[in-house]
């Protein structure tokens, strides 16, 4: 009883913490790719160029929420209006899932431009 008593108050301090374990993690990974991968690719895609100031980094996948949420709120990707994924410096894929949030007019160049 004791051991269990120190074990909580670790807990509850934060000096010890408790997670699943690192093979679970990454299997759980595993079975999410594809349940995100269909979202993805069910949503309506847009190549738009932009002035060449995109940056990459560790995170390039960026959710934008939407209606009834406000932008600022960060939310995951199957709940996003919109998703954006830098291509290159000048050329930002955007995937729209067309309920809360659709593309705006384009004209048709090769590429879908944003006016």
């Amino acid at each position: 009883m004791v051991l269990f008593r120190r074990f909580v108050d670790q807990l509850s301090s934060g000096d010890t913490t408790v997670g699943p374990q690192q093979v679970s993690a990454i299997g759980m990974s595993g079975l999410l790719a594809q349940e995100i991968g269909l979202d993805l690719f069910a949503r309506g895609w847009h190549i738009d160029q932009v002035p060449e100031i995109l940056l990459t980094c560790d995170e390039p996948v960026i959710p934008i929420a939407g209606p009834p949420n406000p932008r600022t709120e960060r939310g995951g990707v199957g709940n996003a209006a919109v998703v954006i994924f830098p291509l290159t410096p000048g050329l930002l894929l955007a995937m729209f899932d067309g309920f809360n949030a659709a593309p705006a007019a384009t004209v048709r160049t090769g590429l879908s431009r944003r006016r």
